[in-house]
């Protein structure tokens, strides 16, 4: 049994006649009445769709990726200037150890905080290595997988 051509629908206060159609119905009207243009601004649509996700990959995997990996870098220099504390000895380099004013205190001052600047110095170049390798390896695995399946497919 055929239902019936026109269905009302209350919204509120005013009613919208929509019509009752069928499948079969809907595909005639569709191919009579603009499937063409229909299937042309299709093709443009999942073209740009296409570009923009290929535009958020490449924001996801390097821009977040360097965003992450130096937060993860200033946590790690932070964590590590509590225990060397760089910017401390560099401000009491010339100042005695242990407040003792004579010569013995200002060489042995010296000395001490000299060797742990150059410490702190040579941790915090390893950490910026480590940062900049770890961010060099994960740009480069696009790169890498690409370039693999170009040549497995030749």
């Amino acid at each position: 049994m055929r239902t019936p051509l026109r269905k009302e629908v209350r919204c509120n206060s005013f009613a919208i006649k929509l019509p009752r159609v069928t499948a079969g119905e809907f595909l005639f009207v569709a191919l009579k009445m603009g499937y063409n243009r229909m299937y042309n601004m299709l093709i443009p649509y999942l073209f740009r769709t296409l570009l923009f996700h290929i535009f958020l990959f490449f924001k996801h995997w390097y821009s977040d990726a360097l965003f992450l990996i130096y937060g993860v870098f200033l946590h790690a220099v932070r964590v590590f200037e509590k225990r060397l504390a760089l910017r401390v000895n560099l401000h009491f380099l010339f100042k005695p150890l242990y407040q003792e004013y004579n010569i013995v205190g200002y060489v042995v001052g010296f000395l001490f905080r000299g060797l742990r600047i150059i410490f702190a110095g040579l941790v915090y170049c390893v950490l910026t290595v480590l940062a900049l390798a770890a961010y060099v390896a994960w740009a480069a695995i696009p790169v890498v997988l690409v370039s693999q399946i170009v040549i497995h497919l030749r």
